[in-house]
């Protein structure tokens, strides 16, 4: 057989075909194939710097995060427990599977994924997690398994889990940049109904008694949550931007702290559970209409008792001047330190439903509140 014909040699599918149109489809392939690597290496980074700042991190006792796969989206998983570093920027690439029929291929659904893990402190390393050119996408999460978890399932149940120092960008109007939560109507869920990224609808009370389920309501029944195994979540030192959601916790000790979330709606963060420490944070909202929820706020709170909100910035930009509603909402929670923040263009710093309380204070003697609002612009004092 002459190298010719071997090249041409048919794939079973092409077999009944004309030789022009085999040639003409392996062809094809054969391009397919040269753009597809040119994709993926446009965003790869290289490979000596990975492994340097792999022996980096091995030296330090940190354990390596890095992507594994080719031609696929570029997701890794953190696994077990300890302190774990990500090696290299995760950002996306369109790739595209001829065998498929030019399926796409490239768009992550989890970018960074905590997989049977618990205990685990995920340092970003200053690197870049996006899902960029596509949208809808998280940039960290618990995997379903964890994600799912009940209570006949404590083992597989993660605690301490902390995620620091590093960039997340993930636009679209489903986009979130860090979910820590839970999934479906397990017994330590409160959600209404399975959803990408809610642990149940927004700004909606919930329900505590089960419910039969009506046809055409996606609702079935719900337990209530006592937020037990505490969780200990943890964002610290990071910069999201999204097109929906920047972080959402859920659990009891929660801390969010010194990060700057940027979304394109009118709420960048949502935590549920109590002890919740928001703390030296600067929230920005652009108040996109399409981004809209019912009880706009920058900063959402539910079933946070005993939380603590300090120190923290609130801006509202876009380019209409308009004003956002409030930049703080509770629901059903009591006894929350509110102090030392500062609010730009927001009509009220505080929301609070009939079963939500809250104390405003000041470390500083003769300062009120101890909450400022200030017009856009102004500098800091």
């Amino acid at each position: 057989m002459s190298r010719s014909e071997n090249i041409f040699q048919p794939h079973p599918l092409l077999r009944d075909l004309p030789l022009w149109k085999r040639r003409t489809a392996h062809m094809l392939v054969a391009v397919g194939t040269s753009l597809l690597a040119t994709a993926c290496a446009s965003h790869r980074p290289s490979l000596s710097d990975i492994t340097r700042e792999e022996a980096i991190a091995k030296e330090r006792g940190c354990k390596p995060v890095k992507y594994q796969r080719d031609f696929m989206a570029i997701e890794v998983t953190a696994t077990g427990s300890g302190r774990q570093c990500l090696v290299q920027d995760l950002v996306q690439r369109h790739a595209w599977s001829i065998a498929e029929g030019f399926n796409e291929r490239g768009s992550p659904a989890r970018i960074v994924t905590f997989y049977r893990a618990t205990h685990v402190d995920l340092d970003l390393q200053g690197h870049l997690v996006s899902s960029e050119p596509f949208e809808n996408a998280t940039g960290v999460a618990l995997d379903q398994a964890t994600s799912e978890a009940s209570l006949s399932h404590l083992d597989d149940f993660p605690q301490h889990m902390s995620v620091r120092n590093g960039v997340i960008k993930t636009p679209g109007s489903r986009g979130v940049g860090i979910y820590l939560g839970f999934h479906k109507n397990f017994d330590l869920s409160t959600r209404a109904y399975a959803s990408a990224y809610e642990v149940m609808p927004e700004d909606q009370q919930p329900l505590g008694d089960q419910r039969p389920y009506e046809p055409g309501k996606k609702i079935g029944f719900i337990h209530p949550w006592n937020y037990q195994p505490e969780t200990y979540y943890s964002v610290d030192n990071m910069k999201v931007v999204s097109g929906g959601r920047g972080v959402i916790m859920v659990g009891a000790n929660s801390v969010l702290r010194n990060s700057t979330i940027e979304v394109d709606g009118d709420t960048a963060v949502y935590l549920y559970g109590p002890n919740t420490l928001v703390e030296g944070n600067t929230f920005i909202v652009h108040l996109n209409p399409g981004n809209a929820s019912e009880l706009p706020a920058a900063l959402k709170l539910r079933d946070a008792d005993g939380a603590i909100i300090r120190n923290n910035r609130f801006m509202v930009k876009n380019s209409s001047g308009q004003e956002a509603t409030a930049a703080i909402n509770l629901l059903q929670s009591k006894d929350v330190l509110i102090e030392n923040n500062v609010m730009e263009n927001t009509h009220q710093l505080v929301r609070k439903d009939a079963e939500s309380t809250a104390i405003e204070r000041s470390h500083e003697p003769g300062a009120g509140a101890g909450n400022l609002s200030r017009p856009a612009g102004m500098p800091p004092p």
